[in-house]
């Protein structure tokens, strides 16, 4: 499994490293934290998180081979044959004081298209550049290449990589039958991959309308004032106040109709006369129907809490909120303002808010899936406009897998196309680019050169 990395966060105070004197019944003191308005408590450096760093760097740690010690079956180690460096993988427990060319004990590992070849002498192996090899077993083989591998060197292409660029685009089944088709390992092996990667959830922003009453475009507004012509003011923005009642009796929802996601929100004070603003306040997140106690009875998750918040004359804050959850209603409770004749004023406030659309899996080894059941238009779309769609379609149920699409992977264009990590699929040479099977950080400094099927044609290119 990959390494998951922890999103270290700095702590954000009021009052950084201050605390407060507790004195306790045996007559000593314990320090309590005093840090004042909590923006980010940060992430603490404690036992879990240090093991955590030690566990990653375990996991990817390769030993140098030693015959003195001993190493554990599954364990790489490196080492050198007949002057070049080996990888090997141990095939015992209690391997201690075996030669790494003994193929009993020890098994090549293949990182780079480079076939290990045994001798003519049983039992031993040495790195072999040659066209063919011959296994522990052995077996005459020549260098296999698997479907779409990524290409790292200039070589003869094998069926199967000529087979999957004519095939761009189209279904490869589990099975062949009745003309379509099929590899059966190459099914099996996309399934694997998508199991074990880490999903990404894909969003859309959502615009708020002009609302003209309480309900637009299947988006529903409320507030505790009940006075929908300041409601409208509050959400579409008036040109200075709208007042709000006391700040400790005044809330404001949204419910949009559907689980979204809430990425952050705006609030916007008044800009006439005396600035009267929020200073404490909650966000509410749930997915109940609206009752008429809004404040009581409703099963909510608090996503976001303020206080000491000061505005000056038509000032406009974003708040972000912090939250992977998605609720169907949003509402902002308020607790406490500066009021003129118990009444609060606000000019302005805009919720920013996305919708779940489809997930891409991203595989460790840098392979894109998705799943054609709820994500192929969406797909489809990013295809038609920028000519590249390079992700693996699933679908268990027809047992088949729908090939990437690139358009331009045997051409050259001068308006590149951008999209995943912005950068652009191939070689360049400073002035056009030439699109490739792969992305940019996947490809040797000499990938492809002078190789017509990649769509290079120059031996002076080198990498952006």
């Amino acid at each position: 499994m990959a390494y998951i990395k922890t999103n270290w966060k700095d702590q954000k105070v009021e009052r950084p490293k201050t605390y407060e004197l507790q004195e306790n019944s045996d007559g000593t003191y314990t320090l309590v934290d005093s840090f004042g308005q909590m923006d980010e408590l940060g992430t603490p450096v404690n036992a879990l998180n240090m093991n955590h760093i030690e566990e990653g760097i375990d996991a990817c740690a390769i030993r140098k081979y030693n015959p003195n010690e001993a190493f554990s079956k599954g364990e790489w180690a490196v080492g050198e044959l007949t002057g070049s460096k080996i990888i090997v993988e141990s095939q015992q427990d209690g391997n201690l004081g075996n030669d790494i060319s003994n193929v009993e004990y020890w098994k090549p590992v293949n990182l780079a298209y480079v076939p290990l070849a045994t001798n003519d002498t049983a039992g031993t192996m040495k790195p072999d550049n040659s066209t063919t090899y011959v296994d522990e077993d052995g077996t005459l083989h020549s260098p296999k290449y698997n479907l779409f591998d990524l290409i790292q060197k200039d070589h003869i292409l094998s069926f199967e990589e000529k087979e999957g660029l004519e095939r761009l685009g189209e279904f490869v089944y589990k099975e062949p039958q009745d003309g379509r088709y099929g590899y059966s390992d190459f099914y099996q092996k996309c399934i694997e991959e998508y199991r074990v990667s880490s999903e990404e959830k894909i969003y859309e922003d959502i615009i708020l309308p002009a609302f003209s009453s309480n309900t637009q475009d299947g988006i529903t507004i409320s507030d505790s004032r009940n006075n929908t012509t300041i409601l409208l003011n509050i959400m579409n923005g008036s040109t200075t106040y709208n007042s709000v009642g006391a700040w400790s009796t005044y809330w404001i929802n949204i419910n949009y109709g559907k689980k979204v996601k809430l990425y952050n929100y705006t609030i916007t004070s008044d800009s006439s006369g005396n600035t009267e603003y929020p200073s404490a306040w909650e966000l509410w997140g749930y997915n109940e129907e609206l009752t008429d106690e809004p404040k009581e009875g409703i099963n909510y998750t608090l996503l976001d809490t303020r206080s000491s918040q000061t505005f000056s004359s038509g000032q406009a804050i974003t708040y972000s909120v912090e939250t992977t959850e998605e609720f169907q209603n949003y509402r902002l409770v308020f607790k406490s303002g500066v009021e003129a004749s118990g009444n609060g004023e606000l000019k302005k406030i805009a919720f920013n808010a996305a919708q779940y659309l489809y997930s891409i899996y991203k595989n460790e080894n840098g392979h894109n899936y998705y799943l054609i059941e709820n994500a192929k238009d969406y797909i489809d779309k990013i295809y038609q406009d920028t000519g590249v769609a390079w992700y693996y379609g699933i679908d268990t149920a027809q047992e088949r897998i729908l090939l990437p699409r690139n358009d331009w992977y045997n051409a050259r264009l001068k308006n590149i196309p951008v999209f995943g990590n912005g950068k652009p699929l191939g070689l360049t040479n400073g002035t056009t680019n030439a699109y490739a099977c792969g992305t940019i950080d996947q490809w040797a400094s000499t990938a492809g050169r002078s190789n017509a099927v990649l769509g290079f044609n120059s031996t002076s290119e080198t990498l952006p």
